[in-house]
């Protein structure tokens, strides 16, 4: 898989909003659309967000409508499709920093 250069772009699909599990940063919708984009090891929560591809691990911040997204799911609210674009903020090859 290609490193994105500046930013993720992932759309949120409603079946990753119908097999997302509410509080858990690997299984929400966001986590899901990242998985179906072929990323591994995936994390989205509050702090630390990150991807794994096979030779890196791609770290990026939530956006505020994510975040929204996100809290809104966790708390049980209906949430609808949604397209988000994450700002990467470092990459680490397997061999060290990119």
């Amino acid at each position: 898989m290609k490193i994105p250069n500046k930013q993720i772009r992932v759309n949120v699909t409603r079946n990753n909003i119908k097999i997302g599990k509410p509080g858990h940063c690997a299984e929400c919708p966001i986590a899901q659309a990242l998985i179906d984009m072929g990323y591994q090891n995936v994390n989205v929560g509050w702090e630390n967000n990150y991807v794994c591809t096979d030779n890196a691990i791609i770290h990026f911040q939530l956006s505020r409508t994510a975040v929204n997204f996100i809290t809104k799911f966790d708390n049980g609210e209906k949430v609808k499709p949604a397209a988000f674009v994450f700002k990467i903020s470092r990459v680490t090859s397997f061999k060290g920093e990119i």
